[in-house]
């Protein structure tokens, strides 16, 4: 169409008459006709262009979805490039709502047909949108004098974690908050994750993560955080709890020795749609000293 592939010229001009008078035209204007864009021709006044190849936000699960295991991560967002680009374009990529451009991409000299163009959503403007089951995505693109942009690309994010879970408990600990000889940890400790029917729901799952620390604060830890193996909820579990039992006391409890230390326990969810959760870590207060004796108690006598 006239104007798509380069500016054309146009001229206007009116003609007008008093009363019965004879006609009589105007001054005849001159001006330039200029619907170029970046990509392809335009089938309409509609500025979605459905020719625009569509985004694909590459999660670490799936494309377009992003969920747990994305918690913190910028997104990488692939294109292939459009038909004949030119030096200076520009690419504008839009996250749902958010109202700043969440990443670009101009055109370089020697850029090609179908190149994979790459952006990176940082991951300040994902936790500020938050989740959504179809989260809009799409880039404009420019010319310098004329916009079009794509389609949306529907992504399924679940990143921003659950709010409202409780921390555990220890059914065999002192009112003090303690684990010692009397409890027999080397037979396991259990841990209580407590149920919450506002958050968790039939089909969730849990992990617990222990981590040995020196010290009774938490503050200064012996091993890293080490999950549990992952179990799925149940609806009475949901609702209710349920007991995990910590049984690697030779790896996670006994390398205190006689010095008094603790561990700090927590959980994580993973709900059924991907939406992550963190429980708030709860101290363990740990003693494995006896009087009178330089061993720990492990159960051997």
């Amino acid at each position: 169409a006239d104007g798509f592939a380069a500016p054309v010229p146009g001229r206007v001009q009116y003609r007008w008459r008093r009363g019965g008078g004879p006609f009589r035209d105007s001054p005849i204007t001159a001006f330039t006709v200029d619907l170029t864009v970046a990509g392809p021709d335009p089938e309409g006044p509609d500025p979605i262009n459905p020719k625009l190849d569509l985004l694909v936000v590459k999660g670490l699960t799936g494309d377009n979805i992003l969920v747990g295991p994305d918690h913190g991560n910028d997104a990488r967002v692939l294109v292939d490039l459009y038909g004949n680009p030119k030096a200076g374009e520009l690419l504008e990529l839009h996250w749902g709502d958010h109202p700043q451009v969440a990443a670009s991409y101009r055109v370089q000299s020697g850029d090609q047909p179908g190149q994979q163009i790459a952006f990176t959503v940082p991951w300040a403007v994902i936790e500020a949108v938050g989740n959504s089951q179809a989260l809009p995505t799409f880039y404009w693109v420019s010319n310098g004098i004329n916009r079009q942009r794509s389609r949306d690309t529907l992504v399924r994010v679940a990143v921003r974690p659950v709010d409202g879970l409780e921390p555990v408990s220890f059914p065999d600990a002192t009112l003090w908050g303690w684990i010692n000889c009397d409890a027999e940890p080397w037979n396991g400790i259990r841990v209580q994750i407590p149920g919450n029917a506002a958050v968790l729901e039939e089909g969730d799952v849990i992990e617990m993560s222990w981590q040995l620390s020196r010290g009774t604060t938490g503050e200064d830890p012996i091993t890293e955080h080490v999950l549990f193996p992952p179990r799925q909820l149940t609806a009475t579990e949901a609702v209710e709890g349920f007991v995990m039992l910590m049984d690697r006391f030779t790896e996670l409890v006994l390398p205190l020795h006689i010095v008094d230390g603790s561990a700090n326990v927590g959980y994580r969810l993973s709900k059924q749609d991907g939406t992550p959760g963190i429980a708030p870590n709860k101290v363990l207060r740990i003693s494995l000293g006896r009087p009178g004796n330089d061993e720990p108690c492990d159960g051997t006598d």
